[in-house]
């Protein structure tokens, strides 16, 4: 399975794709490694995954916990319109995803970083 793949697909919200990042190609080790790099770059006491493309990121980041800090980090794999992420999320949550289809857009209650972004002009 390769991670990066060409056809048509459609989001979770419904828009066509033609190209995915699918990111089941991963492994658990790969995961664990993405894990570190955002335990890194943020603090937070709890962690939600969002199904599906959530919940191993959040399993390798469990472990990363603080229980000193109030902020609840919601993960995600892909951002594509950040539909499945707004709905998930509280204000006051920080959301993280490893890759970012395009600039991540969030409201001022609700703020999204990501790993890698696939930013366009």
């Amino acid at each position: 399975m390769n991670l990066f793949q060409i056809g048509t697909f459609t989001s979770h919200a419904g828009k066509e794709l033609h190209w995915k990042i699918e990111c089941d190609a991963l492994t658990d080790e790969d995961w664990e490694c993405l894990a570190k790099m955002i335990s890194e770059r943020t603090q937070f006491g709890k962690v939600y995954g969002i199904p599906r493309g959530g919940v191993k990121l959040e399993k390798a980041l469990e472990k990363y916990a603080n229980p000193k800090s109030s902020v609840r980090l919601v993960v995600d794999d892909v951002w594509t319109t950040g539909k499945s992420m707004m709905e998930a999320m509280n204000p006051g949550d920080l959301g993280y995803v490893i890759f970012a289809r395009e600039r991540i857009i969030f409201d001022s209650n609700k703020y999204v970083r990501a790993l890698f972004t696939m930013d366009m002009l």
